[in-house]
């Protein structure tokens, strides 16, 4: 069983990935302070965006 990663966006130092196991699919966000794990997309993009707006 493989282990796969794809970065979904990629802004400013803030990178959305999305990490799909055989048994869970997790939404990281990494920014220039640390990072954030979701199990919704729609929040870590909601998260993501909110952070590409701190930066600006």
């Amino acid at each position: 069983m493989a282990i796969k990663t794809e970065v979904i966006f990629n802004s400013d130092n803030i990178i959305l990935v999305k990490f799909t196991s055989p048994f869970l699919i997790h939404f990281i966000v990494y920014t220039p302070w640390g990072y954030e794990t979701f199990k919704d997309y729609n929040l870590a993009l909601l998260f993501f965006n909110e952070r590409l707006e701190e930066l600006r």
